[in-house]
């Protein structure tokens, strides 16, 4: 196997055929990560190769581009194939059914990226994984995909234009563990034996189609799924079920849907889940009722987003990451300065209220902080210019007042922007200036009441040094250049000397003579 950076020689490489009289080859890998790679199979057209191979992996190669990007001829003549992967190349055609029905023994085949029409229309017993996403197919899923690939264990048609329902009988495939429909055109209701006969099902993803019913009510088991994204579809309904229903979850999305009701108190119960997304129901229903603090139990969650909902009341004491679009009230909880490992904090457009809390200061690895469009007051903490993480800063819109925090590290990076529709604050970037000393609270009495300026003394030194030693060199040259100047200057230091001598002179003589 070769390491590191692909050889130039291989960038062109003119054709394959090269290798045909390779008897025993049994593996052709060439992986680019570039687009400069590219790969030629159709030159001499019709060449057959004397070897079989088990293994040819062609990926992001740019195969055949000036051949109308078809898939490699010398295939046909191959009958031991166990592995294929010829993804990101923009192929196009049919899809190779006969690449299916003349290798018998094929257990993986990728072909996402491409431009592939047709549909799957040969037997398998040995596939195990199966990739298509990304094509050009059309029309509906086969009623009998069972008899297709039996013991198939990832299948991922996604972002094609597939059409019609699921049918029920994906539901006999018992070995699937990852199933990708998502990007689609499918409609209809998600059959119950989705979950209850696919034992082996751990990732399911149905994002982005026309599927619609109560598809989380009712007597319903996830097995084992531990991801579950129903995201961008037209489900309604409440979120029902018993709590062990959702147990295995780490991920759920449900977002952009037609979900009603309370959120469920089951989702306490679910001690793996790591990521929580249930935005955007809110076209016939929002989520309604307080947030619940049920929340604070979930303690592996790293993204939890409830936006665009109709929650209300105040915040609970937990980890948050985007409460933005609701009614939130009140102020925003100190607890959430805890929350160290948090690296986005979203609240703005709700009706929270009082300061920023000083001990944001201690987000270490936040990058995103927004709280606009609240009615926030006091200043902003310049303690927050410890957070150098942080790349995207929003307080617009608030009642917010005095002077920023000075333009230093990240703060350097934020524009009028971050602070309009404040219009109590001051100090750059803005253009209204401040008029107080903000590192003074007591100045002393004889003080200046108007003084608004900070003088460094650091680089008050620095400069008057400077302009000293700048003069000082200026006058030496002058002097070397000049010659009246020089003896004029010469004539008066010797004047002065001469007078300084006379002086101490008569200063000396008078002391010494005694009093008469």
């Amino acid at each position: 196997m070769l390491n590191g950076i692909m050889p130039q020689c291989f960038n062109s490489l003119s054709s394959l055929k090269s290798l045909s009289n390779h008897s025993k080859l049994e593996v052709i890998r060439f992986l680019s990560n570039n687009d400069k790679f590219e790969v030629e199979t159709e030159e001499p057209i019709g060449w057959i190769p004397m070897f079989q191979l088990k293994v040819v992996m062609l990926s992001n190669c740019n195969m055949n581009r000036h051949k109308g990007r078809v898939l490699p001829g010398f295939l046909l003549h191959q009958h031991q194939l166990q592995e294929v992967d010829m993804s990101h190349n923009h192929l196009e055609g049919k899809f190779p059914n006969w690449l299916i029905e003349n290798n018998t023994n094929l257990e993986v085949l990728n072909l996402r990226n491409n431009s592939f029409t047709g549909m799957l229309l040969h037997r398998n017993a040995n596939m195990l994984e199966l990739d298509m996403s990304g094509n050009r197919m059309i029309g509906t899923i086969p009623d009998d995909m069972q008899k297709f690939f039996p013991y198939i264990q990832h299948l991922n048609l996604s972002k094609n234009s597939l059409s019609g329902a699921i049918p029920s009988s994906l539901g006999n495939l018992r070995d699937l563990r990852i199933l990708d429909l998502s990007d689609n055109e499918l409609s209809g209701e998600v059959p119950k034996g989705l979950f209850t006969y696919m034992s082996s099902l751990m990732i399911l993803k149905l994002s982005n189609n026309k599927l619609y019913g109560n598809v989380l009510s009712g007597n319903l088991s996830l097995g084992k799924i531990r991801e579950l994204h129903l995201d961008s579809n037209c489900f309604t309904g409440n979120i029902e079920n018993e709590p062990s229903t959702y147990n295995k979850l780490m991920i759920l999305d449900i977002s952009n849907n037609f979900f009603t009701g309370m959120i469920p108190g089951w989702i306490s119960n679910t001690s793996e889940l790591s990521e929580l997304v249930v935005r955007n129901n809110s076209l016939e229903g929002r989520f309604t009722g307080p947030i619940p603090n049920f929340f604070r139990n979930l303690t592996n969650v790293l993204t939890l987003d409830i936006s665009n909902n109709d929650l209300s009341g105040r915040i609970p004491k937990f980890l948050g990451l985007d409460f933005s679009c609701n009614k939130l009230t009140g102020e925003i909880p100190q607890e959430l300065g805890f929350l160290t490992h948090l690296r986005a904090l979203n609240l703005s457009h709700n009706h929270l209220t009082g300061p920023i809390p000083v001990n944001f200061s201690n987000l270490a690895k936040i990058e995103s902080l927004d709280l606009s469009s609240n009615g926030l007051t006091g200043n902003v903490p310049s303690q927050l210019i410890k957070l150098t993480a942080l790349s995207t800063f929003n307080v617009s819109h608030n009642n917010l007042s005095g002077r920023l925090p000075d333009m230093k590290a990240q703060f350097g990076t934020f524009m009028e922007a971050s602070y309009v529709g404040n219009p109590l604050l001051c100090g750059p970037p803005l253009e209204k200036k401040c008029t107080t000393n903000p590192h003074v609270t007591n100045p002393p009495a004889i003080e200046d009441n108007d003084k608004w300026y900070d003088i460094d003394m650091t680089f008050f030194y620095g400069s008057s040094g400077s302009t000293y030693v700048v003069f000082l060199l200026g006058f030496v040259a002058l002097l070397y250049i000049n010659p009246y100047l020089r003896k004029w200057w010469l004539d008066l230091v010797e004047d002065y000397m001469f007078t300084c001598y006379y002086f101490l002179c008569d200063s000396v003589n008078y002391l010494s003579t005694p009093f008469h």
